[in-house]
């Protein structure tokens, strides 16, 4: 299965009301920068029903390297 696709892949199962689409927004940005990634979410969803992907609050805070992903 391929988890990855492109933006012009995306665009046509938006337009095509893929029933199994599901659109997470991971987008993250270096610390010190002016750019906000919620901000960006909440102000230009890709769709009603894009969920974000917070790696600030999903990283494993017991490990002393930022955004470690936790086990399962």
């Amino acid at each position: 299965m391929k988890y990855l696709i492109t933006t012009n892949e995306l665009e046509n199962m938006i337009g095509s009301k893929h029933p199994n689409l599901k659109i997470v927004n991971a987008t993250w940005y270096m610390p010190n920068s002016e750019n906000d990634s919620w901000k960006e979410h909440c102000d230009t969803r890709i769709t009603e029903d894009t969920v974000f992907f917070d790696h600030d609050i999903i990283c494993d805070k017991t490990v002393n390297l930022p955004h470690t992903m936790p086990t399962l």
